[in-house]
C-alpha cells in the first residue's frame, strides 16, 4: 500500500516547468514572476515610469503617452474618480485612453466595469443595470450612458500638475475588474476579478513572451474582453502598448501600424490574421517586424 501511495504521489506531482518553456530564446527578459504577481499594479507602473519616463508606454492612432505622461494621466483621472463610490463603467473604444481609465480606477479604489463603446446601446444599458454602475467614463463630452453620470476621459489629459501616484486603496484580492459575458447562452453574467487573479495571467503573458523595453505590443482586442484586459497591462514590463479599434478605418490604421515602427507582438483573432495575410502588402508588413515578431492569437478559428 505504501508503495502504491508513493507512486500515486509521483503521478500527481506538478513538475517545475518555467512559464517560457519552449518559448522565445531571446531577447533577454526581466522576469515579472511571483514578485510581479504579488505587487500592486500601480507599484509596477511607477517602477516602469521611473526606469523609462520618456519612453512610449501607450499609444493609438491619435495619441502617444510616455510612461511619465501615463502615470500623470492615471493620477489625474484617479483623483476625479476618488470623489465617488461604487463601480465605474469604462465606455471607451480600444485606444490609449483605455489603460489610463483602468489604472485610474485602481488609483481611486473603485472596481472597473469593462465596456466597449462599439457595442449596441441596449447591451451597455443592460450591463450598467446588472453591475449597479452609476458613473461611467466616456470618450468625450456629449456621450451619454443610460442612467449614469458621465466623466469624459479627456479630463485625464488636461494641462497642469498631477498628484503623485500611489498604490491605491484596493487590496490585491479585492474586487477590481468586472467583465461581462456575451450572453450567448442567456443573459450576460458579471465576472469579478481581483488584481492578483489578473496579474497571474499578465505574468504568464509577459514572461512567456519575454516582453520588455524593446517590445511594441499591438492589440486589436477590446479591453472589454478578457484577453484584451490582460493586454492592457504589458506596460508594467516596460513594453510599449498600442491599441487599435477596428472601425471604418481600422484596416488602414492596422496597415499603417504594421508598416511603421516594428511590431514585436500582434494580438488579434485568427480571422483578422488571415485577412492580413491576404493583403498585397502582407510581405512588407510582416517583413518590417521580421526577426522580432511573436504572436498571440485570441479567439477560436472561424
Amino acid at each position: 500500500m505504501a508503495r502504491a501511495l508513493a507512486a500515486a504521489d509521483g503521478w500527481i506531482a506538478t513538475p517545475e516547468i518555467p512559464v517560457d518553456y519552449r518559448g522565445p530564446a531571446g531577447p533577454p527578459a526581466r522576469i515579472f514572476g511571483a514578485a510581479g504577481r504579488d505587487r500592486p499594479v500601480l507599484a509596477s507602473l511607477r517602477a516602469a515610469a521611473a526606469r523609462h519616463p520618456g519612453r512610449i508606454a501607450v499609444e493609438d492612432a491619435g495619441r502617444s503617452l510616455s510612461f511619465a505622461a501615463l502615470a500623470a494621466a492615471v493620477a489625474r483621472l484617479g483623483g476625479l474618480l476618488a470623489e465617488g463610490t461604487g463601480p465605474v463603467g469604462l465606455l471607451l473604444p480600444n485606444g490609449a485612453a483605455y489603460p489610463v481609465a483602468v489604472f485610474a480606477c485602481l488609483a481611486a479604489g473603485r472596481p472597473a466595469v469593462l465596456l466597449d463603446a462599439g457595442h449596441p446601446p441596449e447591451r451597455t444599458a443592460a450591463l450598467l443595470r446588472l453591475t449597479g454602475t452609476q458613473q461611467v467614463v466616456v470618450a468625450q463630452a456629449g456621450v451619454a450612458a443610460p442612467g449614469a453620470a458621465v466623466l469624459p476621459v479627456e479630463r485625464a489629459f488636461e494641462a497642469g500638475p498631477a498628484a503623485s501616484l500611489g498604490d491605491g486603496p484596493l487590496g490585491q484580492d479585492a474586487p477590481a475588474f468586472i467583465l461581462c459575458t456575451s450572453g450567448s447562452t442567456g443573459r450576460p453574467k458579471a465576472i469579478v476579478h481581483s488584481q492578483r487573479t489578473v496579474l497571474h495571467q499578465v505574468a504568464a503573458l509577459i514572461d512567456g513572451l519575454h516582453l520588455g523595453e524593446a517590445d511594441r505590443f499591438l492589440a486589436v482586442t477590446s479591453g472589454a474582453a478578457i484577453a484584451g484586459l490582460f493586454s492592457l497591462f504589458v506596460p508594467l514590463a516596460g513594453c510599449a502598448f498600442q491599441a487599435l479599434a477596428l472601425g471604418p478605418a481600422g484596416h488602414r490604421q492596422l496597415r499603417e501600424a504594421l508598416l511603421g515602427r516594428p511590431v514585436t507582438v500582434l494580438r488579434a483573432a485568427p480571422s483578422l490574421l488571415r485577412s492580413i495575410a491576404r493583403l498585397p502588402e502582407a510581405p512588407a508588413m510582416l517583413r518590417n517586424s521580421e526577426g522580432a515578431a511573436r504572436s498571440t492569437v485570441t479567439g477560436r478559428p472561424s
